[in-house]
C-alpha cells in the first residue's frame, strides 16, 4: 500500500510529479515478486538429466522509458551444475 501525504496545491502537485515512478517501481516490485514465485513453482516441471538447465532460470523485469514494467521468466544460458 502506497502512503500519501497532501497538504495544499503544492503538496498535490508534488505527490503527482512523483507518482508515476512510485507506481512503476510498485508494480515492478509485484511483478518480480509473482514471477519468482512461477519460477520457483516450474521447477518441478523442467526436465533433468544433469540440472544444469533448472540452475539457468531466471527472472527479469524491464521498465520502459514511456512508464511500462515487464516482466520475462525463463531457463537457458549458462547455468553453474
Amino acid at each position: 500500500m502506497a502512503d500519501l501525504d497532501l497538504t495544499g496545491i503544492e503538496g498535490l502537485q508534488r505527490a503527482l510529479v512523483t507518482m508515476p515512478a512510485r507506481v512503476l517501481e510498485a508494480a515492478s516490485k509485484a511483478l518480480y515478486e509473482e514471477a519468482t514465485r512461477i519460477l520457483a513453482a516450474s521447477h518441478p516441471l523442467v526436465p533433468v538429466d544433469t540440472g544444469l538447465l533448472v540452475s539457468t532460470g531466471r527472472v527479469e523485469v524491464e521498465n520502459t522509458p514511456a512508464g511500462e514494467a515487464s516482466v520475462t521468466i525463463s531457463y537457458g544460458g549458462n547455468g553453474t551444475a
